[in-house]
Formats: C-alpha cells, sequence, structure tokens
C-alpha cells in the first residue's frame, strides 16, 4: 500500500510541477512582455553586449532552435542585431541595441513584480528549500543511472 501511495504521490507532483511551470511560463510572459526564452537571450545579452548564437545556447542553456526562435522576433522588434563576425564569417554574432538595454531595463523592473507577486508569502527558508528540492529533480532527471 505504501509503495502505491508514494508511485501515486509522485504522479501528483510531476503534474504539479507541469502545471506550475505553465502558470509560471504565462504569467511571466503578461508580466514582462517576453517568453521565457526571449528573457534569458535578452538577460544574457545585457549581461555581456554581444555573443555568437552557439554562446547563447550555452550559456542559457537552450538548444540552438530555440535561440534561434528567440532571437528573430527580438531583432524584428529593434531590441538586438545580428552581424556576421568579423574575424569568422561562418558566425553571426548578436548584439544588443540600445532599444534593447532600454526595454530590458523596464522589463526588469516588471519581472521583479512579477516575481513578488509569484512568491507572495514565502519565506526565504520555503524559497531555499523549494529550489534545493527542484535542482535535485532536475539532477535526477538528467542522472543516466536513474534511467534504467
Amino acid at each position: 500500500m505504501k509503495i502505491a501511495k508514494a508511485k501515486e504521490d509522485g504522479a501528483r507532483v510531476h503534474i504539479q510541477i507541469a502545471l506550475a511551470h505553465e502558470a509560471c511560463a504565462a504569467a511571466s510572459e503578461r508580466y514582462i512582455g517576453l517568453n521565457v526564452p526571449r528573457w534569458r537571450v535578452l538577460h544574457y545579452l545585457s549581461k555581456v553586449g554581444t555573443a555568437t548564437q552557439k554562446e547563447i545556447c550555452q550559456r542559457v542553456e537552450l538548444d540552438g532552435w530555440a535561440v534561434t526562435r528567440a532571437v528573430k522576433p527580438l531583432e524584428q522588434h529593434g531590441l538586438i542585431q545580428r552581424n556576421l563576425d568579423s574575424e569568422d564569417n561562418r558566425l553571426r554574432r548578436v548584439v544588443i541595441t540600445d532599444k534593447g538595454r532600454e526595454w530590458y531595463a523596464k522589463a526588469k523592473v516588471r519581472r521583479t513584480s512579477f516575481l513578488k507577486h509569484a512568491l507572495h508569502d514565502l519565506s526565504q527558508n520555503e524559497l531555499d528549500v523549494l529550489e534545493a528540492l527542484l535542482l535535485r529533480i532536475e539532477s535526477n532527471i538528467h542522472n543516466e543511472d536513474l534511467t534504467t
């Protein structure tokens, strides 16, 4: 009976994580005005100024297609530019524009507001525990020894 209950609880946790992720992503986009991948790209570029798309993939932990899908609308809105790398014409450098920096500064304030709203009534200890648990779950998922 305990084993069946534990498996059932695991399924409920999995569903709750998925629902929380969907709700968080949708609300974040409403508050900030960017979906999560676009936010991650713009946030990274706000720190480094310029990077290749490959570097962005590695730093923000998104695959190449996700970065390409994130970069294109950012470029269309004038928040970034893509240029050929001056040292290697095979590479495209992504550069945050002045408009992108201004937009990012405003979006960062909206993001802070969103996080205050989303994390309302959670103590620092609860946030620390939640983060540690989520990191453990992610580690378990990536641990190939546990997949067999």
